[in-house]
């Protein structure tokens, strides 16, 4: 066989290896487990308020914002994809031990948060790994919250205006693919998200657990 077509066979079988690596490598949209068997319907998730093991914290645009609670608003797992009305945070109690709203500022002592944070609705999808992960978005073009700072009473507070927080948010899925009763979702400034607050870049980083309304198991699944 001449020298050049063995180059060229070579060539054509490093390319192929590459192109198969480079497939396996990037994610896929996943579908849903649940008790064992393929999710083919849709399944509500709980509205239970979770309580953060780690508060969520967004930072960006000099703004740091801690809050120690979120509730799923009308929740669903669906195959290949979940969506939500809403996912609203807030914190259960603030250092007094009094229940409240919003969550806090917690780089700016003279401000406050003037609702509580609430994103408009939403998409996701989970994807392969490692890890498997959750990506979510707005579920139309648009800011993912919309938050107001103002100045507490007798206070100034020198970042108080309306922030956008756009993007996507990330998170990995602790023991991927393993059907559990609550599936903890794992945010980190490495899990992939790709935020901005008020156009800057920007961080969310948090944890906490998702269940379903029935109480059953379930796990991404390939």
């Amino acid at each position: 066989m001449p020298r050049i077509r063995l180059i060229m066979l070579a060539a054509l079988a490093v390319f192929a290896v590459s192109a198969v690596a480079s497939a396996s490598a990037s994610a896929t949209t996943l579908g849903w487990d649940v008790n064992g068997a393929e999710l083919l319907g849709n399944e509500p998730i709980s509205e239970v308020p979770i309580v953060a093991p780690n508060d969520f914290t967004l930072r960006g645009a000099g703004i740091e914002i801690s809050c120690s609670e979120v509730v799923v608003k009308g929740g669903l797992i669906e195959p290949n994809s979940n969506s939500a009305k809403a996912l609203l945070f807030k914190d259960t109690v603030n250092d007094e031990g009094v229940t409240k709203e919003p969550c806090d500022v917690t780089n700016a002592e003279n401000c406050e948060v003037v609702e509580p944070i609430e994103t408009h609705e939403i998409s996701s999808t989970p994807e392969s790994g490692p890890p498997v992960r959750v990506k979510f978005k707005p579920k139309v073009a648009g800011p993912f919250i919309t938050l107001t700072l103002k100045s507490k009473a007798g206070h100034t507070c020198l970042q108080a205006k309306k922030y956008e927080v756009t993007g996507t948010v990330t998170c990995n899925v602790h023991n991927g693919e393993t059907e559990e009763v609550t599936k903890t979702l794992e945010c980190t400034a490495t899990s992939g998200s790709e935020i901005k607050v008020a156009g800057e870049a920007g961080e969310f980083i948090g944890e906490a657990g998702v269940k379903l309304t029935s109480g059953a198991k379930f796990a991404p699944s390939a």
